[in-house]
């Protein structure tokens, strides 16, 4: 819990920041993956400058890829877990008191029975 939550009045410029970063780097992705496809069908394969311009493309678009997706996977996590919150009409300290209950009850009663 970093103690960053986001507070009512900050949800529109949160989701419309949060929304374009994430369009921005599906975009990203959208590109390398199609120029990464394009240098494998051979489809660029005629460029000027020799065999070693495909294979520093391929390789920059395969970075991209890799460093890119899982940060597209994490916002993404993030601004679907916030529309979730808004669905709920919870703000981010609401839900997480509400699970800290909900986890010490389950401690608690796993010692009532005698399970820990």
């Amino acid at each position: 819990w970093l103690n960053t939550c986001i507070g009512g009045k900050n949800y529109v410029s949160f989701f419309v920041a949060a929304s374009s970063v994430l369009v921005v780097i599906g975009l990203l992705i959208c590109v390398a993956a199609m120029t990464l496809l394009a240098v494998n069908v051979e489809a660029l394969g005629d460029l000027p400058g020799g065999d070693d311009k495909p294979l520093a493309l391929t390789a920059t678009c395969s970075i991209v890829l890799l460093v890119n997706v899982p940060v597209w996977m994490a916002i993404a996590m993030l601004v679907t877990f916030h529309v979730y919150l808004c669905y709920k009409g919870m703000t981010t300290l609401a839900w997480m008191k509400s699970r800290a209950a909900r986890d010490e009850s389950g401690i608690a009663s796993a010692l009532r029975r005698g399970g820990w």
